[in-house]
């Protein structure tokens, strides 16, 4: 029982496949051969399914159209479209929370570690999808799910899904059957599935997608993708948009030694209103020396409700090794031309470089004479794009972040994590940089002119402090917007460390005349004794400004918070907190102000050493003071295993308060809680190094790592003479 996702295991082939992320019971039967999950939730918050968010070439200028959102809720995706079909997709990378970006729940705001393009490196748009929860109106309705997949022999995997949700406006049943065929040389995927809303008013659906990859011998390979969804069957997730058919077929033939030949059918079509794009080329590609030569021929054919067109293009090309200071590379152009229509056009430029062993650098420049990729060359609309920008075979999400925890204060667990930045190119040892440069210049056309510029910086060269920065501009036909973010972690002593995080974001809207800005400035400080750990400390400040968003006012935001936890004697720990906030708002001429203090508090006994039992209790005050509420409750606690305890309790008064209390420590109700104590022998395996003697005698910590929503801290019981814990700092600095 806890969070989860439906389908963490599935890839976007399956077009049943549902990403949502639920809290409830999960179970998993898996024996390597046959996996069955079984899954059940009683939500009572509404579920926004796949909005999706153009990149920008920026890394923090993002906001979802809707917040505030439940915690934790969210499934963030990069999603890779094909340019000439727009409803297959090439790729999908799930992110993580801290490790790829961050979330603001209550604004919506959306910033990543790394920018986020526009375009990749073959003009295929890309973006950002996003599915979360927001507050519903209280009535809990049922989602549950099954999945079952079956290893039918080496070669051939069935499955079979089911996804029920009976929310009255959003609901929705997808049933789905799915196969796999693989082996050395062939893998074919097909998967269908279908849809039935409990709105009757919206249309049901069906989808179906099949997928072909055969290598005939070492000189021919075959790619067919086909897909197909009514436009009822409203389940981005599964890797189909609604209301269109896609296929793609592509041979690749090695004739000779030095020649290569493809063929490529293209059919994109939208369902309802009949609009086609088609298109068959036949491209060959030939070593002359240290070139690569390419000359082919494609035919072309576009329908839609005003007009039908036919015509037929020649494609030229070269491509051509290159080396600057030791390191290797390409650079290539093509051209292709419409032979009845001189407007019909597209050429392109491109090159790469191999700067490091993991890294290299590339940059593209095209002008076509389309919106809609090759396949819809037009005479009438004009596209620029550049592109530079760094590929990398690093994974991502390995990154390991320095952090400083402080929970329950203000957005919570956005306050756990010092901002990182991955680093794509390393100038000296421990010292990186992340550059980023997008230009888009749309000439005729729908399109709009823009220009990205992002530059990270991550400097770890010594062993007490992090430094993290990242500067961004973006400028288009009718916004300017300058992004500025930078944290510094240090460890000022053996028991002393620091951090420092400010985050400022700028957004002119030149049409409107109007500037919108925000700031982010945050103080956190910890004091964790290494020989006599009786009393340990955590400090935060955090200001929040924001003007010149309308529906929210110009407002002003402190908050400051302290934790405090103090071992009595062996038995008995007392730990507490004392936060406080004010807030100054403007809206619409009337000046509003709020100020809101807490002060909770928690008593744990030792029974055994196993069991433990804990009374804690607290105040929310606000219109100075003169308005409380109150908590009350108490806890049992078992010590299941070494670092790690469930608890069972009860609130018989409560609050919530979603700045100082965001976990919900203080609100009224009963609560089961799980906690998991780990430090760097759990972590070893991951540097490859030694590792440390079990016997070894460390210094306890509590309240370092709380993974439960109703208890302040962690004491380890497990032993009086021996106790295992984290050593905080090499946990913050990856020593």
């Amino acid at each position: 029982y806890g969070d989860y996702l439906t389908d963490s295991q599935s890839n976007h082939e399956s077009v049943a496949r549902v990403q949502r992320s639920l809290t409830g019971l999960n179970g998993v039967l898996d024996n390597g051969k046959t996996r069955l999950q079984v899954y059940a939730s009683r939500p009572k918050d509404n579920h926004v399914t796949n909005e999706e968010i153009r990149g920008k070439g920026t890394a923090l200028n993002y906001r979802l159209n809707y917040h505030p959102l439940i915690r934790n809720s969210e499934v963030i995706e990069v999603v890779t479209y094909s340019r000439d079909n727009k409803g297959v997709v090439i790729n999908i990378n799930k992110l993580s929370r801290f490790g790829d970006y961050t979330l603001d729940d209550l604004t919506g705001d959306l910033s990543f570690t790394d920018a986020i393009p526009s375009l990749d490196d073959k003009q295929n748009p890309i973006f950002i999808r996003v599915s979360y929860d927001l507050e519903g109106n209280g009535e809990e309705y049922n989602v549950a799910g099954i999945r079952l997949n079956h290893q039918v022999t080496d070669a051939v995997n069935v499955g079979v899904s089911h996804s029920y949700d009976d929310n009255e406006k959003d609901g929705k049943q997808i049933t789905g059957v799915s196969a796999e065929y693989k082996n050395n040389d062939s893998r074919v995927t097909a998967s269908i599935a279908n849809l039935r809303h409990q709105d009757s008013s919206k249309e049901d659906g069906s989808a179906v997608r099949l997928s072909v990859e055969q290598k005939w011998s070492a000189n021919a390979k075959t790619n067919i993708i086909y897909g197909r969804a009514d436009k009822g069957y409203e389940n981005q997730s599964g890797g189909v948009t609604a209301d269109r058919e896609e296929l793609r077929i592509a041979h690749r033939q090695k004739v000779t030694k030095d020649v290569n030949v493809e063929v490529e059918a293209i059919h994109s079509k939208g369902l309802s209103d009949d609009a086609v794009q088609q298109s068959v080329g036949v491209t060959a590609d030939m070593k002359a020396g240290d070139w690569t030569l390419k000359a082919g021929a494609r035919h072309i054919e576009q329908k839609n409700s005003a007009d039908n067109d036919s015509f037929n293009t020649v494609i030229l090309g070269a491509k051509t090794p290159i080396k600057i200071a030791d390191r290797k590379g390409n650079i290539s152009a093509e051209y292709e031309q419409d032979i009845g229509n001189a407007e019909r056009k597209r050429m392109s430029i491109g090159a790469d470089l191999q700067v490091h062993d993991k890294a290299k650098i590339y940059a593209k420049a095209e002008r076509i004479n389309s919106l809609t990729g090759v396949s819809g060359l037009s005479s009438l609309q004009t596209q620029d794009t550049f592109s530079a920008g760094v590929k990398s075979t690093i994974l991502p999400s390995t990154e390991i972040y320095s952090e400083y925890r402080l929970r329950g204060v203000s957005d919570g667990r956005d306050l756990e994590t010092a901002s990182g930045i991955r680093g794509d190119y390393e100038i000296e040892k421990g010292l990186s940089i992340a550059p980023r440069l997008e230009i888009v210049n749309s000439i005729k056309g729908s399109g709009k002119d823009s220009v990205a510029v992002s530059v990270g910086m991550k400097d770890v060269r010594s062993k007490n402090e992090r430094k993290a920065a990242r500067v961004e501009l973006r400028h288009d036909s009718g916004r300017d917007y300058v992004g500025v973010e930078g944290s510094y972690v240090a460890r000022l002593d053996e028991e002393w460390s620091l951090l420092l995080r400010d985050s400022a974001r700028f957004d002119w809207d030149r049409d409107a005349e109007k500037l919108q800005s925000s700031n982010i400035f945050s103080v956190g400080l910890s004091l964790r004794p290494r020989i006599d750990n009786k009393h340990n400390m955590l400090f935060l400040y955090e200001n929040k400004r924001k003007y010149g968003f309308e529906s929210e006012g110009d407002c002003d935001k402190h908050v400051l918070s302290t934790h405090q936890n103090y071992e009595v004697n062996e038995d008995v720990t007392i730990s507490g907190r004392v936060g406080g906030k004010y807030e100054s708002c403007e809206k619409g001429g009337v000046n509003i102000t709020s100020n809101a203090a807490l002060v909770d508090g928690r008593v744990i006994w030792d029974i055994n050493n196993r069991l433990d039992m804990d009374a804690h209790g607290g105040m929310l005050t606000s219109n100075s003071f003169k308005e409380r509420q109150y908590s009350a409750g108490l806890g049992l606690n078992y010590l299941l295993q070494e670092n790690m305890r469930v608890g069972l309790g009860y609130n018989v008064k409560g609050f919530e308060d979603e700045d100082l209390d965001t976990e919900g420590y203080n609100k009224q109700g009963v609560y089961v809680g799980m906690q998991y104590k780990f430090d760097e022998k759990n972590l070893g395996w991951l540097s490859g190094e030694k590792q440390p003697d079990r016997n070894r005698v460390e210094i306890p910590m509590t309240q370092h790592l709380d993974t439960t929503n109703n208890k302040n801290n962690i004491k380890d019981n497990s032993s009086k003479k021996e106790k295992s814990a984290l050593d905080v700092f090499g946990s913050w600095f990856g020593e």
